[in-house]
């Protein structure tokens, strides 16, 4: 809402493809944690997949493909929108037109796009590995770093869904059940603290940014 707010004051004539930036962001970064999660899955052994492990497979196929859809024919489906809204509201088929053409100009700048999911996929790891850094610290547990990894991710996905202010509570959850689904043996050890934990010290790395 902030970004948002920011942009739509500073973007004038250019509103809707500026606020498509916002989303677009945030679809670049979801789609880097569903890829670390895929390849954190398969560094699993095979014997031991179960709902997770596949859910994570299916998300990714799922979403991937709707993802490629959107860049790759996203302006002709804005075309269509638009047939439907014909003569209806002038301001809408604006809207929608600005939309599709700004979906267009992304799929021409694939190599950009392509550059920005790799540097968000650099932080994916670098936040991963905070989990796992953590939850090595806390020493309970039976999980390897590698399903502290996965079911960091899970719950970072988790996390960035506006459900709460800065997904607090969803995240610390979701953690908490992906890794009682890795080791369903444990179910009793209080997995989310980790999660808050690295909660914690994410705002507290962000606080330099006040000072700009």
């Amino acid at each position: 809402i902030v970004r948002g707010v920011y942009i739509y004051q500073a973007s004038h004539g250019r509103r809707t493809s500026a606020l498509l930036s916002i989303f677009i962001d945030r679809l670049i970064g979801l789609a880097a944690f569903i890829l670390f999660g895929v390849v954190a899955t398969l560094m699993r052994p095979w014997s031991n997949y179960g709902v997770l492990e596949y859910g994570v497979f299916g998300i990714a196929v799922v979403f991937l493909g709707l993802l490629a859809v959107l860049f790759l024919l996203g302006h002709r489906i804005a075309r269509l929108v638009n047939l439907l809204f014909a003569g209806r509201s002038h301001r809408l088929a604006q809207v929608i037109d600005d939309a599709g053409a700004a979906l267009h100009q992304y799929a021409r700048q694939w190599r950009s796009l392509l550059l920005a999911l790799a540097v968000s996929m650099v932080i994916v790891l670098l936040a991963a590995g905070g989990i796992v850094l953590i939850a090595a610290a806390t020493a309970f547990g039976g999980l390897s770093p590698v399903e502290y990894g996965i079911a960091g991710v899970y719950a970072m996905i988790a996390n960035s869904l506006s459900f709460t202010p800065g997904g607090l509570g969803i995240g610390e959850g979701a953690f908490a059940s992906a890794c009682v689904m890795l080791e369903p043996q444990t179910s009793g050890i209080a997995y989310g603290t980790i999660f808050l934990v690295f909660r914690c010290i994410l705002v507290l790395s962000t606080l330099p940014g006040l000072v700009a």
